[in-house]
């Protein structure tokens, strides 16, 4: 009976690492194009950290626990923890397909310690990004527009603070010339 379940395991292990990662790619731009970032560095920092966190979460192999299942695990759950604390308007259906990851994937040891290390990883990334200067926040903070210049308007810290108009439309040196243009003339 140990050998028919181990049979059985097996393929559907091997399924789930072969479509962990294009879920979740797929499940990333589906996010990105639907979570209404304001700015394209938000959807890279969305894309970036989800990965890196994958990619660190996959690289810790334990020798104890089957490397196929652990692996797929650590993927779907560092790919869905960074992304749902990064767009969790999408909570919902990244949560969807965070259970169909996890339910292609045989429960056990590798299971639990592939997700396991999965959050661990991404809540790390998470972290060592926090105030990057990259987040939404600092990103979008809004712009401070200056008002336009005028005939009239001067500004010490352009070329026009030399010189100056007066209410007759004629221009005055003040740079020591002492000479005075008049327009028409």
């Amino acid at each position: 009976m140990a050998l028919l379940t181990a049979s059985v395991a097996a393929p559907q292990a091997a399924a789930a690492d072969r479509t962990t990662a294009p879920t979740w790619y797929d499940a990333t731009a589906e996010t990105i194009a639907t979570a209404g970032a304001p700015t394209q560095i938000t959807n890279s920092r969305i894309r970036a950290i989800g990965w890196l966190a994958t990619a660190r979460a996959t690289r810790s192999l334990p020798t104890s626990v089957e490397l196929g299942p652990y692996q797929a695990a650590a993927l779907a759950a560092a790919a869905h923890r960074a992304r749902v604390t990064l767009a969790p308007s999408r909570a919902e259906q990244l949560d969807a397909t965070y259970k169909e990851t996890l339910d292609a994937i045989p429960d056990g040891p590798a299971e639990e310690r592939g997700v396991a290390a999965g959050e661990r990883q991404a809540d790390l990334v998470l972290t060592a990004r926090e105030g990057d200067g990259l987040d939404p926040t600092s990103v979008n903070a809004a712009y401070p527009v200056r008002p336009a210049r005028t005939a009239t308007h001067w500004r010490a810290d352009s070329w026009t603070s030399r010189m100056r108009t007066s209410r007759h439309g004629s221009v005055e040196a003040v740079a020591g010339l002492g000479s005075t243009v008049r327009s028409g003339s």
